[in-house]
Parts: structure tokens; C-alpha cells; sequence
């Protein structure tokens, strides 16, 4: 592993890691409604931006003749649509206090910034400078937590430090942007890349409703509260994520590149199975006797009836993170629409596990919808990724 990918994974771990120490400042320095609606304004607004990104981020990486200024414009655009429609649905469907509903659209706006700063990133990583990545995200979880503590202790708000935080990315995006903005761009060339990303754009957003779709469910059938208590569960899932759409990142352009090479490929898929495997026999060794010591370490002692609850969100987790990797072959020939079609299957499973489950058990029923959505799209993606490697594509 040479240094410059040493520093982009330890950014992405370290980036992943504070979206944990925020859950749990918000649960010692603030309210359960501030935790319940910081979380349930990041699950409205995570699967409208996904399916407005159409999936440029791999495009930029697969692809060789994508102009920048482009990128960077349609970008933007996205981004104000998404905003105008996370904004009539807060509006429309919440009945949250003023101060509330400020919080909803800074945490929106905060998200938004990022994602903007991803069409960066991928073309860093399209040129394997995974370093200045690293150092971005490790700037960016510094500007966050120093942030979020300042806020808090001086001024006991978490919408300052959101909104604080936002501004900041902003002027990064607009700094590194600012030759490509306000500049005109092909609408024909744009209307192919958005009709070649919709499969992409789909796929991620079936995705993240995947993780959504409970805490929408519990909005409705419990209290704000548990959808709060519920993501914090989850965030150690999302930290996990950053860390294997790390290793993704990194593998991609190498397995586009030997995509015809197939025992590299064979190569690839067993080191994953052999990781999942792993794994999951180290979980099942060292934590199912110690789970209440490491709720309380993680959270509060408040979480450590949760056991049966935090086991579901790492064993489906660790599922999760396979199926990302099993994503390399599927991506590196471009076949977008298998992935759409999975998430189609795991989100109807999701769906229906929630309606019937989480109204009678809650956040164990959210955690039960979301280990199944973990195995369904885990095994599904090995299979097609075994097809793509024996056929050499399908």
C-alpha cells in the first residue's frame, strides 16, 4: 500500500468515524429531538441526491471523454433541484417546531456541499491521486467536530455548527470550481449523460432507501425519537461504508483497467469472500459476549438493552460491505442496470419487512429489515459477479 493510499483511507476512516462522534456529542451534549431530526433530515435528503447525482462520480472514473466543466455545471444543477424538492418535502409532510425545521434544511444543505465536492474527488481518483483526497477528509472532519463542540458548548446549537460547516465546504467547492461555473455547457451532451447515468442514479437511490425506508416507517408508527436511536445504531454501518467505497475507489480503475485478465479477477472475488468469511467468524467469536461492554463504549449505557438490535446492524453490515466490492465487476463493465434491478428486489423486501414488522417491534424491527436487505443484495451481486467473471461479460 503506498502512501498516497495510506493517507486516502485514513481520511475516509477518520471522515466515517466523526459521523459517529457527531451521533454521539448530539446524544450527550443535546436533545433526542435534535438527534432524532438531525438523522431523519440526513435519511429524506440522502436518497434525493443520490438519485440526482446519476451516478457521475463513477461515470467520471470509467469514462475518458467526460469534460469537467460539464461535470461541474450539471453538478450544480442537480444539487438546486434536489434542494427545491427536499424542501417542499419537509414542508409538505413534517409537522416540526421553526427550529426544527431550520435544522432540517442546514443538515440538507451540509450534504448537498459534500456531494458536491465528490465530482472532485472522482476526478482525483480517476487520476490516482488518492492522497489530496486523504487530506480533504481529514480537513473536513476537523472543521466538523471543532465545529460541532464550539457550537455547542458556547452556544448550545447544532444548526450553527451545521450551517457553519456548510459555508466552509461551499467555499472549498467554489474554490476549486470557480474556472467551470457560470460557464455554458452542451445540453445535448448533458441529456446523454444524464439517460446513460439514470440506471446508476436509480441503483444508488434504491440504495440508500434501503437504510431509509425503517426510519421513515418508525417516523410514522413511533417517535422521532427511535428514528434517532435507531440511526445511531447505524452509523457504525455508515463508517464501515466509507471505509469499503474506499477500497472500492481504489480497485475500480485497476480492475477496469485488467478486466480481461480473468483469473486477476478470480483473484479479487476470492481475497472478498475470504474477507466476508473472516469476518464474520471474528464477530461471532469475540462479540457475541461482549456486545453490552461495547454499546456502552460506543453510546451510553442507555443502549446496552440493544444487543439483539446491534447484532442485526453489524451482521448485515458486514454483508453490505461484500456486495460494495462485488460492485467492481459489475462497474467495471458498465452493466449499471443489474444493480438497479437488485436494488429493486431488496428495497421491495425492505418495504414489506418494515410495514409488517416495525409497527408491533420497533427499532428490532428496523434493524431485522435492514439485515435483510444486507444479505439480499449481498448474494445476488456474487452471483452476477461469478457470471461476469466466467463469461467474461453478459
Amino acid at each position: 500500500m503506498n502512501k498516497s493510499f495510506a493517507c486516502y483511507l485514513l481520511g475516509n476512516i477518520l471522515f466515517g468515524v466523526s459521523q459517529w462522534l457527531i451521533i454521539l456529542l448530539i446524544i450527550k451534549l443535546g436533545t433526542s429531538i435534535e438527534l432524532g431530526v438531525y438523522t431523519y433530515g440526513i435519511a429524506v435528503i440522502a436518497p434525493l441526491i443520490l438519485f440526482m447525482s446519476f451516478g457521475f462520480n463513477t461515470l467520471i472514473v470509467t469514462d475518458n471523454y467526460l469534460e469537467k466543466q460539464t461535470m461541474v455545471m450539471l453538478r450544480c444543477y442537480c444539487l438546486v433541484v434536489t434542494l427545491l424538492f427536499y424542501s417542499a418535502i419537509v414542508a409538505f409532510f413534517t409537522n416540526l417546531t421553526h427550529t426544527s425545521f431550520l435544522l432540517l434544511i442546514v443538515v440538507a444543505v451540509s450534504k448537498l456541499a459534500e456531494a458536491a465536492l465528490d465530482i472532485n474527488f472522482a476526478y482525483l481518483i480517476k487520476l490516482q491521486k488518492y492522497g489530496e483526497i486523504g487530506l480533504y477528509k481529514i480537513s473536513m472532519t476537523c472543521i466538523q467536530l471543532i465545529l460541532l463542540i464550539i457550537c455547542y458548548v458556547y452556544f448550545h446549537s447544532l444548526t450553527m455548527a451545521v450551517f457553519l460547516y456548510s459555508v466552509i465546504i461551499l467555499i472549498m467547492f467554489i474554490r476549486l470550481n470557480i474556472k467551470h461555473l457560470f460557464r455554458a455547457i452542451s445540453w445535448s451532451v448533458s441529456l446523454k449523460l444524464l439517460k446513460l447515468g439514470l440506471p446508476l442514479s436509480i441503483t444508488l437511490a434504491l440504495s440508500s432507501l434501503n437504510t431509509n425506508i425503517p426510519k421513515y416507517i418508525l417516523e410514522s408508527v413511533s417517535t422521532i425519537e427511535n428514528v434517532g436511536i435507531f440511526s445511531s445504531l447505524l452509523v457504525i454501518y455508515s463508517a464501515g461504508n466509507t471505509l469499503f467505497f474506499s477500497i472500492y475507489n481504489y480497485f475500480l480503475p485497476k480492475v477496469v483497467e485488467k478486466k480481461s485478465d480473468t483469473s486477476y479477477l478470480w483473484k479479487v472475488l476470492l481475497t472478498i469472500l475470504g474477507l466476508l468469511f473472516t469476518t464474520q467468524l471474528i464477530l461471532i467469536l469475540v462479540g457475541t459476549n461482549n456486545l453490552s461492554v461495547i454499546l456502552q463504549t460506543l453510546f451510553t449505557s442507555s443502549y446496552v438493552h440493544l444487543q439483539k438490535e446491534f447484532m442485526n446492524v453489524i451482521v448485515g453490515s458486514i454483508f453490505v460491505y461484500a456486495s460494495i466490492l462485488f460492485d467492481l465487476f459489475i462497474n467495471a463493465y458498465q452493466k449499471y442496470i443489474y444493480n438497479t434491478f437488485i436494488q429493486l428486489l431488496s428495497v421491495g423486501l425492505v418495504a414489506i419487512t418494515s410495514i409488517v414488522l416495525i409497527p408491533y417491534f420497533k427499532i428490532y424491527g428496523a434493524t431485522l429489515a435492514f439485515l435483510i436487505f444486507g444479505i439480499t443484495v449481498s448474494i445476488t451481486k456474487l452471483i452476477i459477479s461469478i457470471m461476469i467473471i466466467q463469461r467474461g461479460n453478459i
